[in-house]
């Protein structure tokens, strides 16, 4: 894949509020964990951002490497976002 640059603009607040939601579910599946504590996949955690903030899938593979793409669970999720 080669790296390409994408032009679409995100507004700073929509990225915070999505921040937010992102960090809320996570607190919820942490089941009280602090979140500090919570030990999870960097790449999986990437690929939620790059969900939350909307990329599209080229941009996604980007920011997550191609390998963590192809392979990650969620993409069936991405996908079926994106239908």
């Amino acid at each position: 894949m080669t790296e390409k640059c994408f032009t679409r603009q995100l507004n700073r607040d929509d990225v915070i509020r999505g921040l937010v939601q992102l960090r809320e579910a996570w607190r919820e599946a942490a089941d009280g964990i602090p979140l500090v504590d919570v030990q999870t996949s960097v790449g999986l955690f990437l690929l939620d951002v790059a969900n939350m903030i909307g990329l599209l899938p080229e941009e996604a593979a980007l920011v997550v490497g191609e390998d963590t793409y192809t392979e990650s669970p969620q993409l069936a999720f991405l996908e079926l976002a994106e239908a």
